[in-house]
């Protein structure tokens, strides 16, 4: 069976976790458990649609860079339904991500692309994407890849990108010609 990879995850959570009513933040498996002799329902968590989702996606391109050979899709993918107020900055921060970790397994021999690649890797960090959209496995999953890059141990990085990168809208994140 395969995993889902972290970045995948984040899409699903930011696209789709909006259709239910309940906060799932309380714990890190779901809603909150029910307390016995209360009533009341949690909250509905907030949504925006498509057009918000994306004009922020588009947005934030312009504060990202991306290495040379890479653009931004127009749009970002339409799932349908409702999103997280979040969604268009997560997509948009993901393909960046996708887009370095391409840039670092096609280094080749080039030190010094790989040690920018690298260096654009561990900014992720910092990032909404991975401080609010990624639980801690996913967390851990790129720090694991980023210390792979740092590392210099390719293998591990082309695991996490074939496993985070794939499909038609992330894959556009590979250089021009690779």
């Amino acid at each position: 069976m395969r995993r889902l990879a972290p970045i995948a995850v984040s899409l699903l959570v930011f696209g789709v976790a909006a259709c239910g009513t309940a906060d799932n933040s309380a714990t890190p498996n779901g809603p909150a458990p029910a307390v016995a002799g209360t009533t009341a329902a949690a909250p509905a968590a907030p949504t925006t649609d498509y057009a918000a989702a994306d004009a922020l996606y588009r947005q934030m391109m312009p504060g990202l860079n991306l290495p040379s050979g890479v653009t931004f899709p127009d749009h970002m993918p339409e799932a349908g339904g409702q999103y997280q107020p979040n969604a268009g900055l997560v997509t948009a921060q993901n393909f960046w991500l996708c887009a370095w970790l391409f840039n670092y397994l096609g280094s080749g021999s080039a030190k010094t692309q790989a040690q920018a690649a690298t260096a654009e890797l561990a900014k992720y960090a910092a990032m909404d994407a991975y401080a609010k959209a990624l639980d801690n496995r996913g967390r851990q999953a790129v720090d694991d890849a980023v210390k792979a890059a740092q590392a210099g141990n390719k293998a591990s990085v082309q695991s996490f990108a074939q496993n985070s990168c794939g499909g038609p809208f992330y894959g556009k994140a590979k250089p021009a010609g690779s």
